[in-house]
C-alpha cells in the first residue's frame, strides 16, 4: 500500500504533465509529515489513482510486429528488417553482432525505465534512423 503523500504526487504530476509545483510540494510535504504524525495535524486520505484511458484501452493489446530501416545505431547493419513472431522472438549471435543495438532500440520503444541512450554509429557521426511498425488488436 502506498503512502497518501505518495499517491499525490503522482496524482499532482500525471495530472498537470509537469514537474510538481512549488504549492503543490508544500502541501503535499504537510500530508507526509502528518501521515508520519511528525506533526499535529490529521492525515489527509488521497484516493486511488485511476486511469480511466487504460480502462477503456484494457480491451485491445498492442504488438511489435517488425523493426526496420534502422540506421546509423551502434554499428548495426544498416536497413535489417526483424519481423516478431507473435509467440516468441528470440535474438541470438555472436559477440559484436549487434544484439544489444538492438535491444536498446526495443527498450526505447517499449519505454522502459533502464532503457540506455541508443548509440549512433561513430563512422556516420549522423542522428539514429529507425522505424518500428506496431499495430493494435481489439480482443472481444
Amino acid at each position: 500500500m502506498q503512502d497518501d503523500w505518495v499517491r499525490a504526487i503522482a496524482a499532482e504530476v500525471l495530472s498537470t504533465n509537469r514537474p510538481i509545483g512549488e504549492a503543490a510540494l508544500s502541501a503535499v510535504y504537510g500530508y507526509l509529515l502528518a501521515e508520519k504524525r511528525l506533526s499535529p495535524e490529521s492525515p489527509t486520505k488521497v484516493s486511488m489513482l485511476v486511469d480511466d484511458q487504460a480502462a477503456a484501452d484494457a480491451t485491445e493489446t498492442l504488438s511489435l510486429v517488425s523493426l526496420s530501416e534502422v540506421q546509423h545505431v551502434n554499428a548495426l547493419t544498416e536497413n535489417q528488417r526483424i519481423d516478431f513472431n507473435p509467440r516468441l522472438t528470440v535474438v541470438f549471435g555472436e559477440n559484436a553482432t549487434g544484439k544489444t543495438g538492438y535491444v536498446r532500440i526495443l527498450k526505447r520503444a517499449a519505454a522502459v525505465r533502464s532503457a540506455e541512450p541508443i548509440l549512433v554509429n561513430i563512422r556516420h557521426g549522423r542522428a539514429p534512423s529507425i522505424s518500428v511498425d506496431a499495430f493494435r488488436e481489439r480482443k472481444a
